[in-house]
């Protein structure tokens, strides 16, 4: 998948989804527009933001409750039996209504249309791989082994998730609950997608993908096995997955189901199992990660305790990640890894929120220190924490429905101490109150970080498309008439340049300029004269009667004759003739008189009186010609240079998306 597609989806989705109403429902200011009453059915349905803090009830006097409950007398319901007798007809029936008018009202008001939108647009750009150069709001389940986490998630999701030894912690699963619209009787169903952004070294992909695992499942039954099949293929990337669609399991034994998880290639993945569940109780989509492990039983394995830790933090760490901290009162705070990971990627608490599992567990008269932490006296987040009472080890292995769990955590908040006598006046219990705080916390900072989503997105897409206008054309389908356009395309370009036609003068200035610096290196190589004692510049331009003036002196200097002299001549003494080779010219220095004399006197022919012999003339000339050559050759050179620097541009220009006929062409 090219990075085109992911930001030409984001922008579609973004652009349908981003509106003055998104806008206006932030969480600075919610409320600074009239359209509010309009656009949510009731005022209840409105999101509030999650800035600023949290504010728990007032009407809760924490210190005379504490009291309260630690003398047992005055709580209400404070003598209702701690065990979980079967409910009645009329008691169930009462307790679904109230679930069941929850539920409607998130699946058919206004807001939850806005939700199922939004989670939609965030789903599709995560599908397309948005995610990896963009923060999308996540909403992410973490916690220590054995803290109920999956049982919180499969409470959340209303269907079963894969918790046998050695699968549920092997690798991340991403659930996206949608609710149907209104007017789609479209059934209950899931699918199932193997999300690859990591290879077997978890290194990550230039670019992810997504692989459908089976065919969409229409029983909620059939989603744990298919979702351990899921991960069973991730942890062996070198085989098909399509094998093991019909996997068995072995799960007869502990030493069975520890000799199948470690049969796999890989003992923990990066990547993804993406569970859609459509026809969903809300518009929620959850992250769910392997527990954090604190010991292992073999040495071997050591190693995957920072394995863990690691992935985790790389999905806390998020600015738009919720991160939901699955806290068990079975332990101290302190003792919980997950507590200080968040404290530590979100020190003041404003994006994490608690969920505090197995409050059946607490031991009894140290209820007040859970009471603190739920009140937000001790351990505070913004967002607060929430109770959940799932099944117990003995009730899940009596494969209770989840209608059944619900009721019975219905009937333990609602009966047992403490909780009984905070519910009136704090929301925060059962599966079902999570449920919707945590589609409301989403869909809050959906809205709230849709400009930013988009400004970031628009400018990916100017970047992306910056760089395709730099691509060339499609080729055709026959290579042969491609390829004699290229030829002919290259050779336009060639000829433009050489003839400094069009725009192409940039070569013809190049060598002009050599040629230039060629002819002014020629004459510089011409003689210098120095004439009574002022050296004659071969550069300086003569003047007709200074050249005259000057080749008479010069003439008559070096020829004493009577023709340029007043006086009689004087016989003079011949010399003896030489047959010597003439004197050596010395190129670095000027020619003296006495210079002159030497070589006219070894050029000496049959010349008449008065005249100087041409072949020394043609000596003095031939010996500072001797330099031309080097002049040539590196005009030679420096032109080739600078049409090898052409071609090669435009080969490259041309040729450049093939390189091996890029190479033969060179």
């Amino acid at each position: 998948m090219t990075r085109w597609g992911p930001w030409s989806l984001a922008s579609s989705v973004l652009t349908s989804s981003y509106s003055p109403v998104a806008n206006q429902h932030t969480p600075q200011n919610p409320a600074d527009t009239d359209s509010d009453e309009d656009y949510y059915d009731t005022p209840e349905a409105k999101p509030s933001p999650p800035t600023p803090p949290v504010k728990y009830p007032a009407p809760i006097d924490t210190p005379i409750l504490l009291k309260q409950h630690s003398s047992h007398q005055t709580l209400k319901m404070a003598s209702r039996p701690r065990h979980t007798p079967s409910l009645s007809r009329s008691s169930a029936e009462s307790i679904d209504t109230h679930s069941m008018s929850a539920e409607t009202f998130l699946a058919n008001s206004k807001y939850a249309d806005r939700a199922r939108k939004l989670q939609k647009m965030v789903n599709n750009m995560r599908d397309a791989g948005a995610h990896m150069d963009l923060d999308l709001p996540t909403v992410v389940v973490c916690g220590n082994q054995s803290v109920g986490k999956s049982s919180v998630l499969e409470a959340i999701c209303g269907v079963e998730l894969p918790r046998a030894e050695g699968t549920c912690t092997r690798s991340v699963t991403e659930v996206r609950l949608s609710t149907a619209g209104e007017g789609d009787q479209q059934p209950w169903s899931c699918t199932l997608k193997l999300r690859y952004e990591y290879d077997s070294h978890s290194r990550p992909l230039k670019s992810m993908k997504e692989v459908p695992f089976g065919p969409p499942i229409t029983s909620k039954s059939d989603v744990e096995i298919s979702v351990r099949r899921a991960q069973k293929a991730l942890l062996n990337p070198s085989v098909d997955p399509d094998r093991y669609l019909s996997y068995r399991f072995d799960d007869s034994s502990a030493a069975t189901r520890d000799k199948e998880a470690h049969s796999n290639e890989l003992k923990f993945t990066r990547n993804i199992v993406c569970v859609e569940i459509k026809g969903a109780a809300t518009n929620l989509t959850l992250i769910d990660l392997p527990g954090i492990i604190r010991s292992v039983d073999r040495k071997e394995d050591s190693g995957y305790i920072d394995v863990v830790q690691e992935l985790v933090r790389h999905y806390i760490e998020k600015e738009r990640a919720i991160i939901v901290a699955t806290i068990t009162c079975k332990d101290e705070m302190d003792n919980q890894a997950i507590v200080h990971m968040a404290k530590e990627v979100d020190p003041y608490g404003l994006r994490t929120l608690g969920v505090l599992t197995k409050p059946d567990t607490i031991e009894p008269g140290t209820h007040d220190r859970w009471l603190q932490v739920l009140l937000g006296q001790n351990w505070s987040l913004q967002l607060g924490y929430w109770v959940v009472k799932n099944p117990s080890k003995s009730e899940l292995d009596k494969h209770i429905t989840f209608e059944d769990a619900r009721k019975r955590e219905e009937y333990f908040f609602s009966s047992q101490q403490p909780w009984a006598g905070l519910r009136p006046q704090l929301d925060r219990f059962g599966v079902d109150s999570l449920r919707r705080e945590l589609s409301r916390q989403l869909t809050i900072l959906t809205d709230a970080s849709l400009p930013d989503m988009k400004a970031r997105t628009e400018e990916a897409m100017r970047t992306v498309q910056t760089e395709l206008d730099k691509l060339p054309p499609a080729l055709g389908d026959n290579a042969r008439i491609e390829l004699l356009g290229l030829v002919r395309h290259f050779c336009t370009l060639v000829n433009y340049s050489i003839q400094a036609q069009q725009d192409f003068r940039g070569f013809y200035q190049r060598v002009h300029r050599l040629f230039e610096e060629f002819r002014n290196n020629l004459a510089g190589s011409r003689p210098v004269f120095a004439i009574d004692k002022k050296p004659i510049p071969p550069s300086a331009p003569p003047t007709p009667s200074g050249l005259i003036s000057s080749s008479i002196s010069s003439i008559s200097s070096v020829l004493p004759s009577p023709f340029f002299s007043s006086s009689p001549a004087t016989p003079t003494k011949p010399t003896a003739s030489s047959d010597s080779d003439p004197p050596t010219i010395n190129l670095k220095k000027p020619l003296t008189t006495n210079d002159v004399k030497k070589i006219i006197e070894t050029q000496k022919g049959r010349e008449l009186q008065g005249y100087s012999p041409y072949g020394a003339f043609t000596y003095v000339i031939s010996q500072f010609q001797e330099e031309w050559e080097g002049h040539a050759v590196g005009l030679l050179q420096k032109v080739a240079e600078e049409l090898g620097g052409l071609v090669g541009k435009l080969v490259e220009e041309v040729f450049g998306r093939f390189p091996n006929l890029s190479g033969q062409v060179r």
